[in-house]
């Protein structure tokens, strides 16, 4: 990195550019996981019951908050289709436990 005929001006360079880049390395990764954590919820559960030609059916529960309803996103081959919230209850996921 430096040696010892290394002009204190630019160690004292040398080490600000290593902080910031380890301050830099560290925004961003919080950034990613951040993202991250918001497009792929770790407490969301579900399955896709059925699909089909006349639509699709399955469930989907928020286990840190277990009574909210939550919003699902249909895809088809990448393309954007439909939006609706999972509103409907499932008395076999109450009863499982999975629910309330």
């Amino acid at each position: 990195m430096y040696t010892s005929d290394t002009p204190p001006a630019r160690k004292r360079l040398i080490k600000y550019l290593v902080f910031k880049s380890v301050i830099d390395l560290l925004f961003v990764g919080g950034l990613a996981v951040g993202f991250y954590l918001d497009a792929f919820n770790p407490s969301l559960r579900g399955s896709l019951d059925e699909a089909g030609a006349r639509g699709v059916a399955g469930w989907v529960v928020d286990k840190s908050n277990p009574a909210a309803h939550v919003e699902v996103q249909l895809y088809v081959n990448g393309r954007f289709v439909e939006s609706r919230q999972a509103d409907f209850g499932r008395a076999d996921l109450v009863a499982a436990g999975v629910a309330e």
